[in-house]
């Protein structure tokens, strides 16, 4: 469950990202130019040759797919109904989890975009109490220009921020996990 859970969070990230980008030039600009950003700094570390091989890559890929068919398949034998034989249990169990997987990544994916969504507002809130902050300040202050005032975003603004944010997360995470496997392997 955590695998599919994990593919269709980050399957549904993309989807809306991609959404996202195809309406909205400016957030594909931005999103152009984070990932500019992102490949020159790659690049770097690979100059350095801080950076793994593709071959290293793509076998830790293939060891994590048979690790995982490997657990699914302990999962389908090991707890399958009691009285059935191997492979009526196991076609049981698996059609048992590919059901309970059709039902349960709709309401999880329905439950994060409403995380977003809370998100979204309590961060344009947030600015919109700072800008209101910094009006107040600024009518305190007599003879200060008003031109380095904050821009309130939109809720749009603020769904765009967020979802850069989240962007830059999943790569940490999927940076992060590659490189703690790289560690349990040299280990």
């Amino acid at each position: 469950m955590l695998i599919v859970f994990i593919f269709a969070l980050f399957s549904f990230l993309r989807i809306i990202f991609s959404v996202v980008m195809y309406f909205n030039p400016a957030f594909k600009a931005k999103v152009a130019e984070r990932r500019a950003a992102k490949r020159a700094r790659i690049q770097e570390l690979e100059a350095a040759g801080k950076r793994r091989s593709r071959r290293s890559i793509g076998i830790e890929v293939v060891i994590n797919c048979l690790f995982s068919v490997a657990w699914i398949l302990n999962d389908a034998v090991f707890n399958r109904p009691e009285g059935t034989a191997i492979v009526d249990g196991a076609k049981a169990r698996v059609i048992h989890n590919i059901a309970l997987c059709a039902v349960v990544v709709p309401i999880e994916c329905l439950v994060f975009s409403l995380f977003i969504f809370i998100a979204v507002i309590f961060k344009v809130r947030r600015a919109r109490k700072g800008q209101i902050k910094l009006q107040g300040d600024e009518e305190l202050m007599v003879g200060v220009p008003t031109q380095e005032m904050a821009q309130v975003p939109s809720m749009k603004e603020g769904f765009e921020e967020k979802l850069i944010e989240i962007d830059d997360s999943v790569e940490r995470f999927e940076e992060k996990m590659s490189k703690e496997e790289r560690t349990e392997i040299d280990n």
